[in-house]
């Protein structure tokens, strides 16, 4: 059996192609029946160009941003995020892609079994390979935020008391946070944004459906 090996580099990562040609076929005819795909310079320039002048790449790129919970609502947007030109990630959650999560989650097949922070990596970096990542596959309530130096905070988890906590954690940090979630069956949903000593907080949230709005 005749094949051919080819070694190469592509966007930074190492990558390999094994051509195998049909049996009958001779060296020379072979080869010529090979396309080769010659990739595009990656620039900032060509990937994000369909944005024309709505968005400053040159200040995306530098913000860092922490994803807290990556299931459904998460992972999704934690892939436009990474479509906006945004590329200093921090991920976290606790948990694995199940086979149950593929028909929400951003991610596939393949994915099952990685914990969920590092096939919401994989899957960003297959958007922008320039993308860099602080992944942190634990539980977020026990997590030191004063660490993580993000500059915004998008939290996904559909749990009132670990929502609350994080507001106290993330206005005590004076770092701006948007808090989204479905509610169990899905049937309704909400965003929140929380910027310190502009906006209401999350507790303020909690307060007004107490008071039913008086």
């Amino acid at each position: 059996t005749l094949a051919y090996m080819f070694f190469y580099e592509l966007f930074k990562k190492k990558e390999s192609m094994l051509v195998l040609p049909k049996i009958e076929a001779k060296i020379d005819d072979s080869l010529k029946a090979i396309t080769y795909l010659k990739p595009h310079v990656l620039s900032d320039v060509n990937l994000f160009s369909r944005s024309g002048n709505l968005l400053n790449f040159d200040l995306l790129k530098e913000k860092k941003v922490a994803c807290v919970g990556l299931g459904a609502i998460g992972s999704q947007s934690a892939l436009q995020l990474a479509r906006l030109g945004l590329r200093n990630f921090t991920l976290i959650d606790r948990e694995s892609l199940s086979l149950q999560n593929i028909m929400r989650h951003a991610c596939d097949l393949e994915d099952v079994n990685l914990s969920k922070v590092e096939a919401t990596a994989k899957k960003i970096g297959k958007i922008n390979p320039e993308a860099s990542f602080q992944l942190f596959n634990q539980d977020a309530l026990s997590l030191d935020f004063k660490n993580l130096n993000s500059e915004l905070y998008i939290s996904a988890i559909a749990n009132d008391q670990a929502e609350r906590f994080l507001n106290k954690v993330f206005v005590g940090l004076n770092k701006p946070a948007i808090y989204g979630r479905t509610t169990t069956t899905s049937y309704a949903g909400r965003v929140f944004r929380v910027i310190p000593n502009k906006d209401a907080c999350l507790e303020c949230l909690s307060k007004y459906n107490y008071f039913q709005d008086v």
